[in-house]
């Protein structure tokens, strides 16, 4: 994985129909390829998550390919709150940014 062996940190991976080749089937195959066990998986056949963050994030369109960092102590128990971090995928140099900002926010 991207990231070291911290055990503090959780992965969340939410699948969403963006490209004509995204359905469920394709997801579940994918998310076989993560032999991680702080990653979980979720498909999201409606986008409902995609037009959470993209009013959260102020994306133009729906959110996807999006890569988000919280803190430990961000609260959840409402709704999702405005990371401290993020990332489009399309942006260059992805990995190295989002490493480097996962480890500046570890307590």
């Amino acid at each position: 994985m991207l990231l070291d062996s911290d055990d503090r940190l959780r992965v969340y991976i939410i699948w969403q129909p963006i490209l004509r080749s995204d359905d469920r089937a394709s997801a579940e195959r994918r998310s076989r390829e993560f032999a991680d066990d702080r990653l979980t998986c979720f498909w999201d056949g409606n986008l409902l998550t995609g037009r959470l963050w993209q009013r959260i994030l102020g994306t133009q369109d729906v959110a996807w390919d999006v890569y988000r960092v919280y803190r430990a102590d961000a609260d959840w128990e409402k709704a999702p709150t405005r990371p401290d971090f993020w990332i489009h995928a399309f942006n260059g140099v992805l990995a190295a940014r989002l490493k480097a900002k996962v480890n500046e926010l570890r307590p």
